[in-house]
Order: C-alpha cells, then sequence, then structure tokens
C-alpha cells in the first residue's frame, strides 16, 4: 500500500471542484492518476493520504482559512497559530465538518482509490497551551454545560467534561465520515495515524482512536511510534498490541525514518522488532527519506520474505453494535498541591559557574520533592537562586548514593540531555504560558535549550557539572539578556519549574519543585519567583 499526500496545508494536490489546488502542483498534470495507474498495474493499493483539521502554517494560511477564517481553531490565550507552527479547523464548526466531507466524497468519487488515509484526525497538541477554545465551540459548551471552558481549570472535576466534549466532536466526525463514505464505495479501507500512545493520545490530542477501533469506524490505525530509541519503541508497541488485541483492529506501526537519517540498520532493526509483537504490517514514514540503501537494506531484510496474508485478508470487516466511549483518562487528584513560590536574592558579586557551591554562602534552597503526579520523589534535590544586573543563578545539589552509575554520555549541544541525569528549568517571563524557555544541562554540562518547542534557539548562558561523593552539583548562569529581558525590579515575577531526572535507579524517574500533573512542558503549574 502506498499512501501519497493528496490534502494538505488547506490545500489539494490534484484539481478539485471544493478546494483550490496546492500552488506548487499549478499546470501540473494529474499526479493521482498517474500514481494510482502506475501502482494498480503492480498489485499496489492507494489510499490518498489527507490532513483533516490541520489546515495552514506559519508561512501560509492555506486556502480553507484564507475563505472561512471564522473556522479557525484558537488557543485557551486566543491565538490561532500554534507554539508548533500549526493552523487548525475547529470541529466545533458545523459548516465546516461538511466541507471536508465533501472535499473527501469528491476523492472517493473521482477516483479509483482503495482506502482513505486519514492524519490530523485530533486537536493541536494541548501543551503548553491548550487547543479547541474558538468562539463557536466555547458557545456550544456553554449551551450545553453552563460555563466557559476559558474557565475550566484542567485539574477541575469540569475538565472531564470539557474533554468530553472535544473528544466526542471527532468521535462523530469519524463516525459520519465512515458511513458516508462507505455508502459510496463499500470496500474502500478506512485508516488513520493515531498517537502511539492511546491514552497519552487522549489527554493530549483528544483522539479516542480505541473508540474508533471499537466500533468499526477504521479498517486499520498506524500508530505514529516515532523514535530512535529501540526500548522506548517495544514500550510502544507492547502498548499498540494491547490496543490491537482489545479492539479487534489491524495496526501497521509506523517509524520515523526522518529519525534515523542514512541510518538503514536502524530502520530494519525496528522492522524487525515489529514482527515479534506480530502485527499484520508496518508503515515506512515517509518516502522523502527512504534512501536507495535503505530502501535495499529493508528489502534485503525485514521485508526479504512475502507476507502469507494480504492487507485486506487481515481485515475482517464486522457489523459491530455501538460501544460508548469510557471517560478520559485525567486522573485528576482529589488534592491538588499548591504552585510553590520562593523569593530570589540579589547576590553581593558575580558567581562564578564551576560546578561547585563556593561562592555560594548561607544558600536558601527549594526542594524537588516530588515525580509529575505528586508522588514523594525518591532523590533528595535541593536548589538555590540568586541574580545580578546580568544573571539569574541556579545551584542544583543532586545527591545520589550511586554515583558510579550516573548517566552522562550526550556531549553535544542541544542533544537529549533529559534522558539521562540533568536538570532542568523552565521560564515564562511574561508569565501567560505563550512563550516560555526550557534549558536542560547533564551531569556532564552539555547543554540543551529551546523556546517553546524550537531546539533552533540557542541562548548565551553557562553551566557546569561536577560528580562528588554524595552525588553531583550542577551551576546555570542564565543572563537577562539571553532571553530579551531587562534586570528584574525588586518585587518581578516570573513563572518557573525546576526539575531533575535521574537514572540510577534502574530507569529514568523525573521530579519537580512544582508539580505539573502531567507534562513537564505545563506553563500553568510552574511555580513562582519573586526577585527581592
Amino acid at each position: 500500500v502506498i499512501f501519497p499526500e493528496t490534502v494538505a496545508r488547506g490545500y489539494a494536490a490534484y484539481e478539485s471542484e471544493v478546494l483550490e489546488r496546492d500552488p506548487r502542483f499549478a499546470g501540473a498534470p494529474d499526479t493521482l492518476s498517474i500514481i494510482i495507474d502506475a501502482a494498480h498495474k503492480r498489485g499496489i493499493e492507494v489510499h490518498p493520504w489527507v490532513w483533516v483539521f490541520r489546515a495552514g502554517y506559519t508561512q501560509d494560511r492555506g486556502a480553507i482559512l484564507k475563505a472561512h477564517p471564522d473556522w479557525v481553531m484558537l488557543s485557551k490565550a486566543g491565538d490561532d497559530l500554534s507554539a508548533n507552527g500549526g493552523l487548525w479547523i475547529t470541529p466545533a464548526s458545523e459548516p465546516a465538518r461538511k466541507f471536508l466531507m465533501k472535499l473527501y466524497e469528491e476523492l472517493v468519487t473521482k477516483y479509483d482509490i482503495d482506502g482513505l488515509h486519514l492524519d490530523y484526525l485530533r486537536y493541536e497538541v494541548q501543551s503548553p497551551m491548550p487547543y479547541g477554545y474558538d468562539k463557536t465551540a466555547r458557545e456550544d459548551f456553554m449551551d450545553e454545560y453552563g460555563i466557559d471552558p476559558v474557565l475550566i481549570d484542567r485539574l477541575s472535576q469540569n475538565m472531564y467534561s470539557w474533554n468530553s466534549y472535544r473528544e466526542r466532536l471527532i468521535n462523530t466526525f469519524v463516525q459520519e465520515l465512515s458511513l458516508r463514505l462507505r455508502a459510496i464505495k463499500p470496500d474502500l479501507l478506512i485508516s488513520a495515524a493515531v498517537g502511539n500512545d492511546p491514552t497519552v493520545a487522549r489527554v493530549n490530542l483528544l483522539q479516542n482512536w480505541p473508540h474508533w477501533a471499537d466500533n468499526g469506524w477504521v479498517d486499520f490505525l498506524t500508530p505514529m511510534s516515532y523514535t530512535a530509541n529501540n526500548e522506548t519503541f517495544r514500550k510502544l508497541l507492547a502498548k499498540e498490541a494491547d490496543a490491537a488485541r482489545m479492539s479487534r483492529t489491524p495496526m501497521a506501526p509506523g517509524i520515523g525514518l526522518h529519525l534515523f537519517k542514512t541510518d538503514a540498520e536502524k530502520a530494519t532493526e525496528q522492522l524487525n522488532i515489529i514482527k515479534t509483537f506480530g502485527f499484520p504490517g508496518s508503515m515506512l514514514f515517509a518516502s522523502a527519506h527512504l534512501t536507495d540503501e535503505m530502501l535495499a537494506a529493508i528489502a534485503a531484510n525485514a521485508y526479504a520474505e512475502k507476507p502469507e496474508k494480504s492487507l485486506r485478508d487481515v481485515i475482517k470487516h464486522r457489523r459491530r453494535s455501538y460501544v460508548k466511549p469510557t471517560p478520559p483518562p485525567l486522573g485528576i487528584p482529589e488534592n491538588v498541591l499548591p504552585v510553590p513560590a520562593a523569593n530570589v536574592p540579589r547576590t553581593a558579586a558575580p558567581i562564578e559557574v564551576d560546578g561547585d557551591d563556593s561562592d555560594w554562602s548561607s544558600p536558601r534552597y527549594v526542594t524537588i520533592a516530588h515525580d509529575p503526579e505528586g508522588n514523594p520523589a525518591s532523590v533528595e534535590t535541593k536548589v538555590a537562586m540568586r541574580y545580578d544586573d546580568e544573571n539569574l543563578y541556579f545551584l542544583f545539589v543532586c545527591s545520589d548514593p550511586k554515583v558510579s552509575e550516573i548517566k552522562r554520555t550526550v556531549d553535544k549541544r542541544d542533544g537529549p540531555t533529559f534522558y539521562e541525569d540533568s536538570c532542568e528549568v523552565f521560564a515564562d517571563i511574561a508569565g501567560n504560558g505563550a512563550v516560555y524557555y526550557h534549558l536542560s544541562t547533564n551531569a556532564l554540562g552539555t547543554m540543551f535549550d529551546q523556546k517553546l518547542f524550537s531546539p533552533a534557539w540557542n541562548g548565551d548562558w553557562k553551566t557546569a557539572s561536577k560528580l562528588n561523593d554524595s552525588g553531583w552539583i550542577t551551576e546555570i548562569a542564565l543572563p537577562f539578556a539571553a532571553l530579551g529581558a531587562e534586570t528584574p525590579k525588586p518585587g518581578t515575577e516570573w513563572r518557573v519549574n525546576l526539575t531533575r531526572n535521574t537514572t540510577t535507579g534502574g530507569s529514568l524517574e523525573s521530579f519537580a519543585w512544582s508539580v505539573p500533573y502531567g507534562s513537564f512542558h505545563s506553563p500553568d503549574r510552574f511555580g513562582k519567583i519573586i526577585f527581592e
């Protein structure tokens, strides 16, 4: 099966009577017909890949949102462009839903396609800033539940209703689309690219794909199991295999070729791991990263033997009775720990960043005492903070009885230090969650930083780490200028979180000063620091 990208960025790649053609294909022949003809001659099925609710990006809002700006999805802060650089159609708009239905019906009617592959069948990622707060959704929700969702705290009971409402908008879209397309072409196979962890997908994407599978609205799923780490890959596949068994829906986990560069061995390793779990197939994302060397290696190894069954042999159509969705897996705690606050004193002299605490006389410590869900930390971590005219300083004192087992191998700037023994700082200067900075440094002193989710941002800051008999110490000097800020005046308040990751317990554990109750990228749960 091949999945040619056919509707993307708010444009159609073919001549459509419903949607403007992508300018990149202006004057081009009917490429989709050419692909279908060539593929069918070789016994290959064609399932056009379409973007559903994502419809534009930073440089181009796309034809759909240009024509219908009132269909755009908004964040809780009222922004349309997300931190990931995406623009989205709100699933709450009935005219938008009808438009998308008409577009896909045209595709199924106009072309001899074998299936349809749905991508971005979800909301924008809900962290750092939640999405789905456009006027249409807010008014609809208020009519039904009597509260403006903008006023809902994500750790309150009302969040169950708000997440259920948004999930339902996606669920009913999938249900209706499935019924309409199968009425046109009964043997059409409908598939979707979905979040790799079913629980995380529901919480962070409002995507309840096990519910679609339970009800037979999709014929197969391709979880986006994109990671270069084989251990993480196996853990994701285990969850996907459980979901596949429970829903009786075939799955073809996707591997991210873009993560492997030209490493053909890594690609074949993961394809063979997929086989060990008994999945009937796999998806390669994407052809732009499929080099000749990689293709040859895959053909000679993971794909060397012809499968006993075809895709259609694996898929068994069943008429199923309706299965209700389960409540959103939010896990809202009965008792929510308060957001902590700390005063930051001035230092009389600049602090030398050298990995020891000799310049820190009588430091005032806060403690990193909990895991992300509020459970007690397994190791002790203390953090002191000071500032002068130029810098905000941090001193992390990380106790660890297994010093010899501390992991510190990442040695390149912007490498994944946070998967090793490391310390992290999250700083939101404005305090509104719209823009914040993330610094991470491992016990080797390697630096990772980003502004929101752009690792391309590299700030001019300093760090140093040293091991000692009882653990290790990290110092950080963060210039205010690197954040585009002036020296804070006394009384200035920032939102900050301080976190630590440790591996010496046998697996990666993470702890925080302010408990996020979810991802560390939760600016609504950053603590408060007040400059003295």
